[in-house]
Formats: structure tokens, C-alpha cells, sequence
């Protein structure tokens, strides 16, 4: 039997709970959010710490694909999960985040080997 619709959204607001209890493939793609949202609101911070940030971000994304089943009640029944088109986008949202800190890097003043239009 399949799980009902809206997962990530569920995932996204109780992903905490993977953390609390040690559970790393719920845990650690929720903690990619954390990371992702830093890396945005830290607008000015060191290029190289936001590269480093966009790279963890996408590595603890793909935990996400270690997820088989997740609880369906108190009772120990479980539902069978995949991820599907939202995973990729939510993925794709990394992979620009990591190409513009990239970019950034690259055509910053300060850097020697910047590339200038």
C-alpha cells in the first residue's frame, strides 16, 4: 500500500524528529534545508564556505534516497515510499545554489583569477 500525498511537506516540518532519533536518512536530508537556507541568508559570507555549504547541502539532499518506508501509525505499520518529480526539483534547487556560489567566486573583485566580462 502506498503513502498519501504531501510527504515532503510532512518531511520538512517533522524531519527534526529523524535527528532525535538518530535515524540519518530522515535526518540528514532535513538538516540539507538548514544548510540550504543558512547558505542564502548568509548572503555575504566567504565564497569558499558557501561552496563548501552548497556541496553539504547536496550530499545530505541524497540521503533522501535511502528512504524505503516511513511510519504510518503508532502501531509499527509502515508505508512504502519513493521519491518522485519533487525530489529532483528540490535537488535542482541545491545545484543552482552551488553553481551561483561558483559564480560568485568567480567573477568576485577579490579574486586574482577572477573572470571579467
Amino acid at each position: 500500500m502506498g503513502a498519501p500525498g504531501f510527504f515532503g511537506f510532512f518531511a520538512l516540518i517533522l524531519g527534526w524528529i529523524g535527528i532525535a532519533s538518530l535515524d540519518i536518512f530522515i535526518g540528514l536530508p532535513w538538516l540539507a534545508n538548514l544548510l540550504f537556507f543558512a547558505a542564502l541568508i548568509f548572503y555575504t559570507m566567504n565564497k569558499n564556505y558557501k561552496i563548501v555549504l552548497s556541496v553539504l547541502t547536496i550530499i545530505l539532499g541524497l540521503f533522501t534516497l535511502g528512504i524505503n518506508e516511513i511510519p504510518a501509525d503508532e502501531g509499527g505499520a509502515y508505508y512504502s515510499v519513493s521519491v518522485g518529480v519533487g525530489f529532483l526539483f528540490w535537488m535542482s534547487s541545491f545545484i543552482v545554489l552551488l553553481i551561483s556560489s561558483i559564480k560568485q567566486k568567480l567573477t568576485s573583485p577579490n579574486n586574482q583569477n577572477a573572470l571579467h566580462p
